[in-house]
């Protein structure tokens, strides 16, 4: 079986931007942040997977409320407001450098993908 373009795929994991007309662009704008080497016959799937969340925090896809948030797509949601728009978050446990990553489960799937293909090596004292 041929593998899927990362396109095909974010259609496949995120139908909530199957009517976004510039698909192609935003997974021109991530392909850059994605190792090709270092994710191997998982690199499309990579990149549409982070294409979907940068999609996604920018305000793109299906919202409740008037904003970009969906049940189910958004992780550690606090509340919502809808006079004066307030919407907090819930901190998570990860990293300063996958907290990003945390906001939508789309970057979850990345991280979870990613620890699946990099490995991280440690060296201590």
């Amino acid at each position: 079986m041929a593998s899927k373009k990362a396109t095909e795929l974010l259609k496949m994991i995120a139908p909530e931007f199957k009517a976004i007309d510039d698909v192609d662009s935003w997974i021109e704008l991530v392909k850059p942040l994605v190792s090709d080497k270092r994710f191997g016959g998982q690199y499309e799937h990579a990149v549409a997977l982070l294409a979907a969340h940068k999609m996604k925090l920018s305000g793109l896809g299906d919202g409740v409320a008037g904003t970009n948030i969906k049940a189910g797509t958004t992780q550690g949601l606090a509340s919502v407001s809808e006079g004066g728009t307030s919407i907090s978050f819930t901190t998570s446990g990860a990293n300063s450098v996958d907290d990003e990553y945390s906001k939508t489960i789309y970057g979850l799937q990345f991280i979870n993908l990613r620890k699946q293909c990099v490995i991280c090596i440690t060296i201590g004292n």
